[in-house]
């Protein structure tokens, strides 16, 4: 495909998956600007203090599309930008059709922003997210070590009943030195790796932690 003809095909093809938001968020489209190796299309809500442009930069070294967010109140320059999404030039499909996946993922995780009743989370916020998820689902989890314990529990009960039923036959007595061994550390790998994986989660939380103080000094100077 011509390059004239890709970058018509994404204008169009844009306009069409992301008149979403000036139907149903209240958007007013700004227009388009193009440059040699650029197209931006712009979208503002002025009562929701929100700007967003789909740009997409059509130079080798450049990052391709990107959808980039702004809150007009605090500041429009390129580098305050938030770019929650983007598809690098190896990624697009002549058609274009990724669009519609950019647009749909859009609407679907970031409509609180969109629609100005939160901003993009910062370092710490989306850290702290992810870090309650893993409590909740791993073994850091109290639930999770509980459930674990009862099935260990139950297996081992078993195990000592199948012994016993054949404690007489001699392979069975030798089959101890390997299940011993396996069931202790089935036991050791619930309550181990929860103080293992404390130790990681407090380390990621102290340099988390230095990189928004390196950031918040960068910001100041």
């Amino acid at each position: 495909m011509k390059p004239e003809l890709k970058r018509q095909k994404f204008i169009e093809k844009a306009q069409t998956e992301f008149a979403y938001l000036l139907s149903d968020f209240g958007y007013i489209f700004k227009g388009i600007k193009s440059a040699e190796r650029v197209d931006r299309l712009s979208y503002e809500n002025k009562k929701a203090d929100r700007l967003i442009i789909l740009s997409n930069q059509y130079h080798p070294s450049d990052d391709g599309f990107e959808i980039q967010l702004y809150r007009p109140s605090v500041s429009t320059d390129h580098v305050e930008r938030e770019m929650p999404i983007h598809r690098l030039k190896e990624d697009q499909d002549e058609n274009q059709e990724y669009l519609a996946e950019t647009a749909l993922e859009l609407r679907e995780n970031y409509e609180a922003v969109i629609t100005g009743k939160s901003w993009m989370p910062t370092l710490r916020e989306s850290f702290d997210k992810e870090l309650e998820k893993v409590r909740s689902e791993s073994v850091l989890s109290p639930e999770y070590r509980k459930r674990k314990t009862i099935l260990w529990t139950v297996r081992t009960l078993l195990a000592a009943v199948l012994y016993f039923i054949f404690w007489k036959y001699e392979w069975v007595r030798w089959s101890l030195v390997v299940y011993i061994p396996l069931n202790l550390f089935g036991l050791l790998s619930i309550y181990g790796w929860n103080y293992i994986l404390k130790r990681k989660i407090d380390k990621t939380t102290r340099a988390v932690s230095e990189a928004e103080r390196v950031i918040r000094e960068s910001d100041n100077e």
